[in-house]
């Protein structure tokens, strides 16, 4: 019994890992050059403020930017 409790748990694990494989695309301008870019594309602007210590940061980057949904929305418009 504790091999297929942990087979299914390992295989989770395993599926969960490779479901996510795209992230948003972020670039690294100045603002006025995103202004620009934001302009020329007819794009909004997304600001994403980050710290090396802050929790709900690393969440968003790991949980967040890597959804497929969320990462084709942004990606788009």
């Amino acid at each position: 019994m504790k091999k297929i409790v942990i087979t299914t748990l390992l295989f989770g694990a395993l599926v969960s890992t490779f479901a996510q494989n795209r992230s948003i695309k972020f670039i690294n301008n100045s603002m006025d050059k995103a202004l620009a870019e934001a302009q020329k594309t007819d794009k909004l602007i997304f600001i994403d403020a980050y710290t090396t210590w802050c929790g709900p940061c690393k969440w968003m980057a790991a949980n967040m930017f890597t959804n497929d949904t969320v990462a084709d929305f942004y990606n788009e418009n």
